[in-house]
């Protein structure tokens, strides 16, 4: 039952992130990396800021899925802490432009302390994700870079609740930004930290 469990978390991560990566990068990274007019009309004065942060959140948003699959099959160490440092670089730089672009936001103030919010889970996600594994405590690493990822998902995860907010058509438009900016990180994270308690428990259960 937890190898059945194990793979089923494996193929989610791999399933939901190619999704993610496929959606970001059709709907919302390429108008940036592109230097669309409109989609960076925005972001006047803070066109550089968004450019790095969009291009940037996008190594960790391809790799994770990888990541968290090497990290649980234990295949290509070498590349696996390679690929994990590039992204946690990567991870870095984007919350810091991400705390700039939310300070700077041209939104209510909800939806600001909702991003900035995500970057300081990032930031602490990911760093507990190094400080496991530097301790040698590699199921705690792996958990905490699980989580990581949960929050890298908050990239894709706000333009998801602002088209279900839409579509609803739930309250004024600033609420639908600040509720979006809010629960891109704390829904991923809450079915997250579900999945890890369970494959916790499955992998306590005596086998026979």
């Amino acid at each position: 039952m937890a190898l059945s469990l194990n793979r089923f978390v494996t193929w989610f991560f791999l399933a939901v992130g190619i999704l993610a990566t496929a959606y970001v990068f059709s709907a919302s990274a390429v108008p940036y990396l592109i230097f669309n007019e409109e989609a960076l009309a925005k972001f006047d004065g803070r066109r550089a800021w968004i450019v790095v942060h969009v291009f940037t959140a996008s190594i960790p948003l391809l790799a994770g899925p990888f990541q968290i699959w090497m990290g649980i099959k234990g295949k290509w160490p070498a590349f696996h802490r390679r690929l994990g440092i590039t992204s946690m670089v990567s991870i870095a730089i984007s919350a810091s432009t991400a705390f700039y672009l939310a300070i700077n936001i041209d939104g209510p103030l909800g939806e600001a302390a909702g991003l900035f919010g995500a970057g300081v889970l990032w930031v602490f996600t990911t760093s507990m994700g190094y400080i496991s594994v530097r301790r040698h405590q590699y199921s705690k690493h792996m958990d905490w870079m699980i989580r990581s990822y949960a929050v890298t998902l908050a990239f894709v995860a706000f333009r998801v609740f602002i088209m279900i907010g839409k579509a609803i058509k739930v309250g004024t438009f600033d609420e639908r930004l600040t509720v979006a900016a809010w629960s891109s990180w704390i829904v991923p994270l809450l079915i997250t930290e579900l999945l890890i308690m369970r494959r916790k428990r499955m992998n306590q259960q005596p086998i026979g």
